[in-house]
């Protein structure tokens, strides 16, 4: 069975992909976990300090998600390609919980620097991977082209988030995505 801080973390995505930063509360957070009233506090005193939970947990998964995507072994722009449209699919699709409280805070940190501070901490890091993946590709400009890679997927993920759902998220196949991920990662590797 999970423990108390990681269900509380569980709700508090949830709360935060339907409802936005006003749902998270430690009250609601309690209810959605099916937690005693106080639960959450326990683990997270103040509200900044449970947000800095679920930036932290978003951040290890992103990561962890990211690398598995990516299988290493011979890289090739053509795998790269491939793993980055599989990424997007993963996050608008199994992932798309955690990608809505991830847009909800990144949202949330326009105007609040220390949820802005948290989250640039990820982003960093991920954009370090990124770089380095783009660099073992052999492509020129690797940490201007991995910026530009990060800004192209999660340009990605909010057009496909944004589309009218038909059907089950989880069922489209790659074709009814409104963007082609392979040839725009592939253009940003290959081209200028």
């Amino acid at each position: 069975m999970s423990s108390t801080r990681d269900r509380s973390l569980s709700a508090a995505l949830e709360l935060l992909a339907s409802g936005g930063m006003r749902a998270l509360t430690h009250t609601r957070v309690d209810a959605e976990a099916r937690l005693p009233r106080g639960s959450t506090s326990n683990h997270f005193r103040t509200r900044q300090s449970l947000i800095e939970g679920v930036i932290e947990r978003l951040d290890r998964s992103d990561y962890a998600e990211w690398l598995l995507t990516y299988e290493w072994g011979e890289p090739s722009v053509e795998r790269f390609c491939v793993a980055m449209d599989a990424a997007v699919e993963s996050m608008t699709g199994r992932g798309r919980i955690q990608t809505l409280a991830r847009f909800a805070l990144l949202l949330e940190g326009t105007h609040n620097p220390s949820v802005a501070r948290a989250i640039q901490v990820g982003r960093d890091r991920l954009r370090g991977w990124a770089a380095g993946a783009v660099a073992s590709l052999g492509v020129s400009e690797p940490e201007s082209r991995a910026s530009a890679l990060v800004a192209l997927i999660d340009g990605a993920v909010l057009h496909e988030l944004a589309r009218p759902a038909v059907g089950d998220p989880n069922e489209r196949l790659p074709d009814d995505r409104g963007i082609d991920v392979r040839l725009a990662v592939r253009r940003l590797l290959t081209e200028g």
